[in-house]
């Protein structure tokens, strides 16, 4: 018997559905339980932004007048942007890691 090709938003259903049973067998405590701690910061901030977004939520930011928490707050209001312009600010860091590291790794090569 030959299957249809699905289309992609029949792809996207499928894959919600099944994610949807996963999430059900799994009996979570809380939403943040699906972010991997393996992950690295901007990465889990992402997907945390994004579990906000899903449930109507925005960036809620801090109070605080400390220059770490204000820094962190610009942080993820920067994460916040790149995410509402359709911009993977992980992979453009990455990208950005790997050119500043070849230049330095030249640079290095004129230096002996």
């Amino acid at each position: 018997m030959e299957q249809k090709a699905l289309n992609a938003d029949e792809v996207r259903i499928l894959w919600e559905q099944v994610k949807a049973q996963e999430r059900d067998k799994k009996q979570r405590k809380t939403a943040l339980e699906g972010i991997p701690n393996r992950l690295g910061i901007v990465l889990k901030l992402q997907k945390l932004l994004r579990i906000f977004h899903k449930m109507g939520l925005s960036w809620h930011g801090s109070d605080s007048a400390e220059e770490e928490d204000r820094l962190a707050d610009e942080v993820c209001r920067l994460i916040t942007y790149a995410e509402s312009i359709g911009v993977d600010l992980e992979g453009v860091l990455r990208r950005r890691f790997h050119k500043e590291g070849e230049w330095f790794m030249e640079w290095e090569k004129k230096q002996h």
